[in-house]
């Protein structure tokens, strides 16, 4: 995989740089590789929860799968290739927003305790709130 990062350390965007061989049990034990190593060591340096860190990859997961051509598929494919990853993350949930489907976020990245305002997705906002927030981000 090759990452690009900008000089202060930004993350730019990832991109393989050969296929794995093998289905969705190879591509669940990758991830669960990757995944188990970044949330332990994110949560011994931050004090975060693994639980919560582990809601930020499923729903990161499930909004990567969205950028497919085929989002049918993508969320069809959401569920079993978490349950591969085996580390109790949640099962990512998804929304229709008019016929643009969203994840449904169980993780909060807890931006609006810095003065910011909330993600258009933000779970710890109102149904309602979200709902209008993502229409009028969505259409």
């Amino acid at each position: 995989m090759e990452i690009d990062l900008l000089a202060d350390g930004r993350f730019l965007g990832a991109r393989s740089t050969r296929a794995l061989i093998g289905g969705l049990p190879e591509l669940g034990a990758a991830f669960g590789e990757a995944l188990g190593a970044a949330i332990t060591t994110i949560a011994a340096v931050t004090g975060a929860r693994a639980r919560a860190l582990g809601a930020i990859a499923a729903d990161s997961i499930g909004n990567r799968l969205l950028w497919t051509p085929d989002p049918e598929r993508a969320m069809a494919l959401a569920e079993p290739l978490v349950a591969a990853i085996g580390l109790g993350l949640p099962k990512p949930r998804f929304v229709r927003v008019g016929r643009t489907p969203a994840v449904r976020r169980a993780s909060c990245c807890l931006i609006y305790e810095v003065g910011n305002p909330k993600c258009v997705s933000c779970p710890r906002q109102t149904p309602a709130e979200r709902d209008a927030r993502l229409r009028a981000a969505l259409g």
